[in-house]
């Protein structure tokens, strides 16, 4: 049956509590009469579901079984019915049900402006109750002053601790200040371990309890430790559901209580040391997997910066050859300089008897021990007045056997450039091969 929070359900009631229009000590029943009387005649079903907290998607919305968890009647809200709620919401499974009765007992409290907006949580209450020593007492007001008044973080810090330690370790949290409002002593937590607030948000620790103590300072009643409790049934009786603030920056995890349920302690601790180590593990193997990534992105920049710096070397190389006649563009337009990258530079190899180079090495060797392919020679052109181009033309001569087409372009661009920027044939040339 998927019954969702009826959020109209749930903003009537807060209205109600607003305006103080609550019974907080009658018990909770609703009949069949007390049901038609909200209906109304003739029926008003958006009156009605205003008076529920659970809506059953799949029922027609103009009958009763669509509208579940009513929570008052005669223009009250009932604390017993919000009680009921989330019992009968957190054996179901509704958890925004279960969750929305906790922040309506809350309102109904008067924690919200105490807890969810200042991160103040309720740790005690007046009232008489019996200790874990089977001692009763009946605490006032002024207990509740005293217990304020005394405390001094200064003088002795009390713990957030799971159970009732003999000794107040570990300490997932610690208490910052106290302070009375109205029939409810109420604590502000500081530093609570993350991992703490997310079990506690989970449901491990569904109560909770004080120590109090004569023997830390001058005698009076002082808060020795909070603690969150599982097995042991809480010294005291009818505490709200309460929001623990986390560090600014952080969100709010909200945290809920209710008075039933048990859980073994050491299972908890155990849980809770296992979820810490996991989430150190966690951060621990992300940050490996950044360093990882850093480093190989720094080889990565730095096999690309040798290998630029290489092929700048080998251009330099490759334009000298050039420039000595030894190699044509169309060679390095090839791809030679690129060939040369691929070359070992390190493993030496035996070319001939007693010569051992790298493959690199013995390349470049040969390159440089090659004749002259094309020839550059300045002749004054015969019959030429000096006057025109004194020492500006030139006469293209070949090796015999190595002239093409490719060098007869050459030459015949060398040429043109010559003429045109009145410099010698080895400039031009030098010039329309780069």
């Amino acid at each position: 049956m998927p019954v969702i929070l009826n959020r109209a359900g749930y903003n009537h009631a807060l209205s109600l509590i607003k305006a103080n229009k609550v019974d907080k000590t009658s018990d909770w029943s609703i009949s069949a009469d007390d049901e038609n009387k909200i209906l109304g005649d003739p029926p008003n079903f958006n009156e009605y579901k205003k008076w529920h907290l659970g809506h059953d998607t799949e029922a027609n919305p103009e009958t009763k079984e669509a509208w579940k968890y009513p929570f008052g009647k005669n223009g009250k809200v009932y604390r017993s019915a919000l009680i009921a709620i989330r019992q009968r919401a957190g054996q179901q499974g509704a958890t925004d049900i279960f969750n929305a009765a906790g922040r309506l007992l809350a309102a109904m409290e008067g924690e919200s402006a105490h807890s969810e907006e200042t991160g103040w949580i309720p740790i005690f209450r007046t009232g008489t109750w019996t200790d874990a020593q089977g001692n009763t007492r009946t605490w006032t007001e002024k207990d509740l002053d005293e217990i304020v008044k005394s405390y001094d973080p200064d003088w002795y810090e009390a713990p957030v601790v799971i159970g009732h330690p003999k000794q107040d370790k570990p300490a997932y949290g610690w208490v910052e200040g106290l302070k009375r409002v109205g029939e409810f002593l109420y604590a502000k937590l500081k530093d609570v371990v993350p991992e703490f607030k997310q079990l506690v948000n989970k449901g491990a620790f569904k109560k909770r309890s004080v120590a109090l103590s004569k023997a830390i300072k001058d005698g009076v009643w002082y808060l020795r430790h909070i603690g969150f409790l599982g097995a042991v049934p809480p010294a005291v009786k009818g505490l709200a559901d309460i929001k623990l603030a986390q560090e600014v920056g952080d969100s709010v995890v909200e945290i809920s209580f209710s008075e039933g349920g048990s859980m073994d302690i050491e299972k908890i601790k155990e849980e809770l040391a296992a979820s810490i180590r996991k989430e150190v593990e966690a951060r621990f193997a992300e940050q490996v997997k950044k360093e990882k990534e850093e480093r190989e992105r720094l080889a990565k920049e730095k096999i690309e910066l040798e290998r630029k710096l290489k092929l700048a070397e080998y251009e330099k190389f490759i334009d000298t050859l050039m420039s000595e006649g030894k190699v044509t563009p169309a060679m390095k337009k090839a791809g030679i300089v690129e060939f040369m990258l691929r070359l070992d530079s390190e493993t030496e190899v035996e070319f001939a008897e007693g010569q051992k180079k790298s493959p690199l090495t013995f390349f470049q060797d040969f390159l440089s021990n090659l004749p002259k392919i094309v020839e550059f020679e300045e002749v004054a052109k015969k019959g030429k007045a000096s006057n025109e181009q004194t020492g500006n033309e030139a006469e293209f001569k070949e090796v015999p056997g190595t002239i093409d087409q490719e060098r007869l372009e050459l030459h015949k661009k060398a040429v043109a450039y010559q003429k045109e920027h009145n410099c010698t044939y080895k400039e031009a040339i030098l010039a329309v091969i780069k």
